[in-house]
């Protein structure tokens, strides 16, 4: 027998050991009583406002326009247009505590007084931006939808939390 040989059979022999003892294992459920499942409370679906839906969307709008604003930055940045530093810097943060926002409200689990607290510093860095990408807005079309995207977040907002 080769070393070859020796090897494929130990490896059968492995497998076989290993299947018998688990077709050949004891039911571990074989003496166990099913407990008596707990009624649950069958839970309502949750409900999207018509204030939080223009919140979301507006979030979103946030977002594809903050990217595009971003990206546009960059590109005149590597030209040597150092103006745009600052728009970038401010819009690159605005996306970072957009997007954690959105990701909470979509999960629907946290508490009423943190969404609140997360809107609000939301709103701050969506005015932050809006203001820095006015400044660009009348050369630069992605500056001025970010900061209309921005504006239209703060009023949205605005309206949602009185809801809540």
């Amino acid at each position: 027998m080769n070393r070859r040989d020796l090897i494929a059979g130990s490896g059968a022999v492995l497998v076989g050991a290993a299947m018998s003892g688990t077709l050949l294992a004891e039911d571990p459920h074989k003496d166990h009583k099913h407990h008596k499942h707990h009624k649950h409370k069958k839970a309502k679906p949750r409900v999207i406002s018509k204030q939080e839906k223009a919140v979301f969307a507006s979030l979103e709008d946030c977002l594809s326009t903050g990217k595009l604003c971003v990206s546009h930055c960059m590109r005149l940045i590597e030209v040597g247009d150092t103006a745009m530093l600052e728009c970038q810097r401010v819009v690159m943060d605005m996306i970072a505590v957009t997007e954690s926002l959105q990701t909470v409200m979509g999960y629907g689990s946290a508490k009423k007084s943190r969404i609140k607290s997360l809107i609000k510093a939301c709103q701050e860095f969506c005015l932050d931006c809006e203001k820095e990408c006015k400044k660009h807005a009348d050369h630069h079309k992605e500056c001025a939808d970010c900061a209309k995207a921005c504006r239209d977040y703060a009023k949205a907002s605005a309206s949602y939390l009185k809801t809540i």
